[in-house]
């Protein structure tokens, strides 16, 4: 059970576009133009999507690599990664509903509530530094190169 270089690789980029989605996020926050509030709304859904993206996907390379138990759906592997101890519990509990929402920004996006979006997104921008954060502390500290 340990990350190789490989992985390391893999991972790297996909937190780098974490990152990138967390600055989207702020950005649209932090816009108060009305009129272009629809673009700011749409972007926000894409970053949050993207950013959900990433960490399940950093997840899986995570759960492949030191073969722990196979997820069964988007939010058990962020359960699978509570369990393995990469998110602490409090990280954990604050990332699921956000990773739950994914399967309505990918499939139900014709019901989605802009309200519920902005505060889910407000919440990512909280919470997504600190998965990167305890993702890079798991693959350096647990697994070192």
């Amino acid at each position: 059970m340990w990350i190789r270089q490989q992985d390391r690789d893999q991972i790297q980029p996909l937190l780098k576009k974490l990152q990138e989605q967390v600055e989207i996020l702020q950005a649209c926050m932090e816009a108060a133009d009305q009129a272009e509030q629809t673009i700011l709304d749409a972007a926000r859904e894409r970053a949050l999507h993207i950013g959900c993206e990433c960490i399940t996907d950093i997840g899986n390379l995570i759960i492949d690599a030191c073969i722990m138990r196979d997820p069964s759906s988007f939010t058990d592997i962020i359960t699978v990664l509570c369990e393995e101890r990469v998110f602490d519990e409090k990280l954990g509990k604050a990332i699921l509903p956000i990773v739950a929402y994914r399967k309505s920004l990918a499939h139900d996006y014709l019901q989605l509530e802009c309200g519920t979006t902005r505060t889910f997104a407000s919440e990512a921008v909280r919470t997504f530094p600190e998965c990167a954060e305890q993702i890079s502390r798991f693959i350096q500290l647990e697994h070192p190169q």
